[in-house]
């Protein structure tokens, strides 16, 4: 038969179509004659005055080449379909994957693509695979229902057929299909549930291990507190009984008694963190400058930092909050080593050196201050372990992963908050915000008359 179409009803066997030759518009008439007793069957059934939409229907895509057919298919089933159109095999496609129907009804021949090629791209393609095809054709051997069904079809439908039928064929199919779909999303649903569910899970029993480590910290602290005390007067008179020795033990005694010391002091810092995070200090609060916290903190680290950094601090004198001053020292402290250390692992070239800039400002009621390196930064994927106890980056014997930890808890105590962003080898950038002390605080902006230290 002509391209185009498939004919409603099979020629006598007297005729012999092959014999006539058949001009462009011969083929047409053909066409429209073989649909012509399915379409006469049909048309009587229409009701055009009753086609309304009620909310939100099932979408059909309908492929047909013939547009008496995809008129006729159109006002039947746009009762019960929001009802798109394509007039031929590509544009079937183009518009399923487009609209990405709930169903398609697609005629077995049309121009361009026939309806198996249409079904053979569509499950080919991951968002129109599992869309239910049901495919309209006029041959009802055995091997036209194979080829069908072979090419990716949901079920066909043999011409001329009933009006009901179709409707209860493209109801059952797309009913199947939003079913299948609506339980895919109850699954994924489901699953993010119980990946909820585990991470809540994982993380009481990290918090039971943090409460039975505040219990064992307690009894750690106070057996080896008592032991390190009596280390460090023992240091003490060791240095001054070395004072008396020949001056070529003196210098080998000296390099002892400073690694001894170095490592007493760093049972003591590890002490020092472990009562902090099992056990902050919630001491009354008063009234905080929080330039005065800063260099506080600095003067701390000032061994560390002036030999080598150039340290940057901008941070108005208005700037109060109500908070314990210990505490607040220990977090800028915490967030200084950190900057030192990452600057200590960083070349710098094209005369760029070493930098920690401290800006201040208010907004609204609300004060922050930003701490920002442009040491080597932190990976992406460790920016939302950062704040976590004991994850920690550095080697081993160069901390436990508590500090941030411990900035992280002493910022929430004060009713405020912590977030970091960050370019790996470029810079790191820590913002605090705290609740104003007084409401009545304008808005305080750094004017760039910052004091430096080098």
């Amino acid at each position: 038969p002509p391209a185009g179409s498939e004919a409603g009803q099979a020629a006598p066997a007297a005729v012999e179509p092959a014999a006539v030759v058949e001009s462009p518009g011969d083929a047409e008439l053909y066409r429209r004659a073989e649909r012509y007793p399915t379409l006469i069957s049909l048309r009587e059934t229409i009701r055009p005055e009753e086609i309304h939409l009620r909310g939100r229907h099932p979408k059909l895509l309908v492929a047909d080449d013939e547009p008496d057919m995809l008129r006729f298919l159109r006002l039947e089933l746009s009762n019960e379909f929001e009802v798109i159109e394509a007039v031929d095999g590509q544009q079937a496609v183009e518009k399923a994957r487009q609209f990405l129907p709930d169903v398609i009804l697609c005629d077995m021949m049309m121009p361009e693509l026939d309806g198996l090629e249409v079904c053979r791209q569509l499950r080919q393609h991951t968002p129109t695979r599992n869309i239910p095809i049901l495919l309209l054709t006029a041959r009802a051997d055995e091997r036209t229902k194979l080829s069908a069904l072979e090419a990716g079809a949901s079920d066909f439908l043999t011409k001329p057929f009933s009006v009901t039928e179709l409707h209860v064929r493209l109801n059952n199919l797309a009913s199947v299909y939003l079913f299948a779909r609506k339980l895919a999303e109850q699954n994924k649903a489901l699953e993010d549930a119980l990946e909820r569910l585990k991470e809540a899970q994982t993380q009481l029993v990290q918090a039971e291990k943090l409460v039975s480590l505040g219990r064992l910290s307690a009894g750690i602290i106070h057996e080896i507190n008592n032991p390190l005390n009596f280390t460090k007067s023992a240091l003490h008179i060791l240095r001054r009984a070395g004072s008396a020795l020949p001056p070529n033990e003196k210098a080998d005694f000296e390099d002892i008694i400073n690694d001894i010391e170095e490592g007493v002091n760093r049972v003591v810092h590890i002490i020092s963190e472990l009562r902090s995070f099992s056990h902050p200090n919630t001491a009354a609060r008063t009234e905080v400058v929080l330039s005065d916290i800063v260099d506080s903190a600095c003067r701390f680290l000032s061994h560390e930092l002036k030999s080598r950094v150039e340290l940057v601090k901008n941070i108005p004198p208005e700037l109060k909050i109500n908070g314990n001053p210990n505490l607040l020292v220990q977090v800028f402290v915490n967030l200084l080593q950190n900057a030192a250390d990452a600057l200590k692992h960083k070349t710098f070239s094209n005369g760029e050196k070493p930098r920690i800039s401290m800006e201040g400002g208010c907004e609204g009621d609300t004060v922050f201050l930003i701490v920002r390196d442009n040491g080597e930064g932190i990976a992406a994927e460790n920016l939302d372990k950062i704040f976590d106890p004991f994850f920690t980056t550095k080697d081993a014997g160069q901390g436990m992963g508590l500090g941030l930890s411990i900035c992280y808890n002493i910022v929430q105590e004060h009713g405020g908050r912590i977030t970091v962003k960050s370019e790996r080898g470029k810079f790191c950038e820590f913002r605090l915000e705290f609740p104003a002390l007084a409401a009545e605080l304008k808005q305080v902006h750094a004017d760039g008359s910052g004091d430096k230290m080098v």
